[in-house]
């Protein structure tokens, strides 16, 4: 099903109510479609499928905070000196 900004917008809770039921909701704006709708159990559903056929890999191990992860180390100029020197 496909339901515009404005749909969404006068009947939000219907909308996720059927969406929750299983429903897929395509959201359009000017006969765009912009994002979908589905049910989070649905959602989960397809990724593990995505993972059983191998499309997609598990993360392996536990979560970690961005702020755990190192920052790479670049060496020479930051690239708005570069091109501000080019630009010369």
């Amino acid at each position: 099903m496909t339901a515009t900004i404005d749909d969404i917008a006068k009947d939000v809770r219907g909308f996720v109510s059927r969406a929750a039921a299983g429903e897929t909701i395509t959201i359009i704006d000017n006969g765009r479609p912009l994002a979908k709708l589905v049910s989070g159990i649905a959602a989960n559903t397809q990724l593990d499928d995505a993972i059983a056929q191998g499309r997609l890999i598990a993360p392996i191990g536990p979560k970690r905070d961005i702020s755990e992860i190192p920052l790479a180390q670049v060496g020479g100029k930051p690239a708005s000196e570069m091109i501000i020197e080019d630009r010369r």
